[in-house]
């Protein structure tokens, strides 16, 4: 009777150690691993470059000549869907070196750096727009994401935007309190996905003239940014000189003033003389220009 006993303890136990070691259970808890690691991927840290000036001066400043980029996007698309989002400001500690997590798939991580003013995203239409457009930098960066892939990342980002730079070359009179510059075209957000122009429409924006210039020649000059194609295009741009009452003191109309991306259209003129002199100059900061008068 005990022997019996026995005999069905040690096939009840035989039964357990078989349920507790099945190769199905392993095989199993191995793929299950795999999963888990697919869905974790890899955390990598960008180091951002460009026109910018002295790179990375200080932890969180990014600055394109001499003025501080204010915000640095990542979209991360897989296939055509955007996965995840990543914004970051000058207040966050990796603003200068941005860390993004990745799954283990193709990517296309879309990187917009940008000091323009009040931006708003639009994931549905991939497009930022900005109120206030300023300098602007963009990159479709590409990475098969696998379990030996380097961490550390370094991608070079193209300006994406046109300057126009306009400058009356006659004495400022007194009273004058603003130039308003107003290009019948002019596009006020980007395509992150594609780095075309979006949002094209009018503009005018009126920039404000401190009273030290007053009297002086040449001296003082406007610029405003658009977002712009590597093709060339052209507008007609109107220029005004206003008093703190807004009434008008001179204006001129240049007709297909010819814009380029990353290229600075400088104009000069007179706008209070019926003949002013011809007046060039060149912008070496940008990678080109071109340069006219009205």
């Amino acid at each position: 009777m005990k022997k019996t006993i026995l005999m069905a303890l040690a096939v009840c136990l035989g039964m357990t150690a078989c349920e507790k070691f099945s190769p199905d259970d392993a095989m199993e808890e191995i793929e299950n691993e795999k999963a888990e690691e697919v869905v974790a991927g890899r955390t990598f840290t960008f180091t951002i470059k460009g026109d910018f000036e002295n790179e990375m001066k200080t932890r969180g400043i990014l600055s394109a000549n001499g003025s501080d980029m204010s915000d640095i996007w990542m979209f991360d698309y897989v296939g055509d869907e955007l996965v995840q989002q990543l914004h970051l400001t000058p207040s966050d500690e990796n603003f200068d070196a941005p860390v993004i997590t990745l799954s283990y798939a193709s990517h296309h991580v879309y990187i917009v750096v940008s000091r323009g003013t009040t931006p708003t995203v639009d994931a549905e239409a991939h497009t930022i727009v900005w109120d206030k457009v300023s300098d602007t930098f963009w990159k479709d960066y590409t990475i098969d994401v696998t379990s030996t892939s380097t961490k550390n990342r370094s991608c070079t980002l193209a300006r994406m935007v046109t300057k126009l730079k306009v400058t009356p070359v006659d004495e400022i009179p007194a009273g004058m309190a603003s130039i308003v510059v107003a290009p019948s075209v002019w596009y006020s957000g980007l395509d992150y996905k594609t780095g075309n122009p979006a949002a094209e429409g009018t503009v005018e924006r009126a920039i404000a003239v401190p009273a030290s210039y007053v009297g002086t020649s040449g001296q003082l000059a406007a610029s405003i940014f658009s977002f712009s194609s590597a093709t060339a295009w052209s507008t007609d741009v109107t220029v005004t000189a206003k008093d703190g009452n807004g009434a008008v003191l001179g204006s001129v109309t240049m007709a297909a003033v010819p814009f380029i991306r990353n290229r600075a259209t400088e104009m000069s003129g007179g706008m209070f003389a019926e003949h002013s002199p011809v007046r060039l100059t060149l912008d070496d900061a940008w990678s080109d220009s071109y340069v006219g008068e009205w």
